[in-house]
């Protein structure tokens, strides 16, 4: 699939406070990079993404039985590409490929698009994501 738009996956940094001497320093602690990834979608003609993610979220829970599923039949990797600088003739100068990869990933929210039927503008559809960590670039080839 193709994004529209995404965000940027975020990392915080959690604190240490140390009291010496009388003195109070802060020092970093721990990074978190779970939260939560949004994405836009332009939807096809034949409607596949917005069937895709219905029978992804159906397979973690299915309303009709009312049953669940374990965590490991739905959580994936997903694999973001950036730049490809190899798609482009010529590759631009100093382009470098860049990738994000989010780690037991899975949709929380899906948005139903607005669809205007006097409009020919392409059907935009927004997913939420959850996901556990990601990586980005040279740590992704080294894990």
């Amino acid at each position: 699939m193709r994004a529209q738009s995404f965000t940027w996956p975020e990392i915080t940094a959690d604190t240490t406070v140390v009291n010496w001497g009388g003195h109070e320093r802060t020092y970093a602690g721990k990074q978190t990079r779970a939260g939560e990834w949004q994405v836009t979608f332009t939807e096809v003609y034949s409607g596949e993404i917005i069937e895709g993610f219905k029978t992804w979220c159906n397979g973690f829970h299915d309303y009709k039985k009312g049953t669940i599923s374990t965590f490991d039949k739905y959580a994936t990797t997903i694999l973001v590409n950036l730049l490809k600088p190899e798609l482009y003739t010529p590759t631009p100068a100093g382009a470098v490929a860049k990738s994000i990869k989010l780690y037991r990933c899975w949709p929380t929210h899906v948005a139903g698009p607005d669809i205007d039927p006097n409009s020919s503008d392409p059907v935009e559809l927004t997913v939420t994501f959850h996901y556990d960590y990601f990586l980005v670039g040279d740590e992704i080839e080294t894990e």
